[in-house]
């Protein structure tokens, strides 16, 4: 009778000693995504999804080649529709790159929201002019006022300690590696606005509300 419990200790041992062992071996296809993750698969199906149907193609036909995270300068995720109002405020997102048929095709995202980039919105190839653009419709958004009324003074390239751009945000963390960028001038009412971009991305540099006069 004692080797019979001795050996049935054994296999309790034995048994529980390899229900531990596999409980401490995470199963990675059990492993749920990051949010990050998360949010860039959701916004990349999505906007996969909407090419497929403005081609009328299927989803399968559709390729994501590149999901690069940015931030806009207002809930328009940098694809203002004529006549409506955006929150401007610092929008985090991901641009996404789609290829069909052998085309190129951008996508602008932010938490399960995509919205086309057609040719015409695309950056141009002048990083100058695309963020000046950029901090025009900023800019018009902010104050009430038309694009076209808001004219620039001019564009000088420099360098900022980090990638705030020269602005950073109480709080914030930023990388500090040295950023390329434009100082931007604009004018509206013969008051000046300062700008700072990089990228695809601009800061407002003086406060809206007490603009620098012109000289």
């Amino acid at each position: 009778m004692t080797n019979k419990r001795a050996i049935l200790a054994i296999v309790i041992i034995i048994t529980t000693l390899l229900l531990s062992s596999c409980a401490a071996a995470p199963d990675r296809k059990g492993v749920s995504p990051t949010p990050q993750e998360g949010e860039i698969e959701t916004l990349t199906r999505l906007a996969q999804a909407d090419l497929a149907r403005r081609l009328g193609v299927t989803v399968d036909q559709v390729r994501a080649v590149e999901v690069s995270p940015t931030e806009f300068p207002d809930s328009s995720l940098g694809v203002p529709e004529p006549g409506k109002s955006y929150l401007t405020v610092i929008t985090p997102g991901y641009v996404i790159k789609l290829i069909a048929d052998g085309r190129e095709y951008l996508y602008h995202g932010s938490k399960n929201y995509v919205v086309a980039v057609s040719e015409a919105q695309e950056q141009p190839a002048d990083e100058k002019a695309a963020l000046s653009s950029l901090a025009r419709a900023d800019l018009s958004l902010r104050l009430g006022v038309a694009a076209d009324r808001i004219g620039v003074v001019g564009v000088s390239a420099t360098e900022f300690s980090d990638t705030s751009l020269g602005v950073p945000e109480p709080g914030k963390v930023y990388a500090q590696v040295i950023t390329p960028g434009y100082v931007i001038t604009l004018s509206v009412a013969e008051r000046r606005y300062v700008y700072h971009g990089s990228g695809d991305r601009v800061v407002l540099a003086t406060d809206p509300h007490a603009p620098l006069e012109l000289d």
